[in-house]
């Protein structure tokens, strides 16, 4: 879901990667067994700060998706680290979290170039003027 939020947040206009980013995140909430609104905050902010920057990143690179899926999974999990801490839900101090959030940042990254290729390959289909 995340690799959606960062694909909308790159490619579309602000109103839309923000409903995208709150739809992503309310789904990842209702289906995680997180509190209610920790993901849904969480891609909200890693959708604006992306929004922010969109006409700075050349989002057609690969090596720019990859990066920018990596930085963003790793931010996400910061806040949501956070938010965790927070609600005093906070996680076991011994359990290995740090290595599994650099391997699912390091996985997000490696299959962003992928689906950023599908995502646009639909949009593009979805957009396209239909002459009846």
């Amino acid at each position: 879901l995340l690799i959606a939020v960062v694909f909308f947040s790159l490619s579309c206009a602000r109103d839309i990667s923000i409903k995208s980013a709150l739809l992503a995140g309310l789904i990842k909430d209702i289906t995680s067994a997180s509190g209610l609104g920790n993901y849904a905050l969480s891609f909200l902010l890693v959708a604006l700060f992306l929004n922010y920057y969109q006409r700075r990143i050349y989002r057609e690179a690969t090596h720019v998706q990859v990066m920018v899926n990596f930085i963003s999974y790793i931010g996400m999990s910061i806040l949501i680290i956070i938010l965790g801490l927070i609600s005093n839900k906070a996680l076991i101090p011994y359990c290995p979290y740090f290595s599994i959030v650099f391997k699912g940042a390091l996985y997000t990254g490696l299959i962003a170039p992928l689906a950023f290729f599908t995502f646009s390959r639909l949009l593009r289909i979805h957009l396209a003027p239909t002459y009846f």
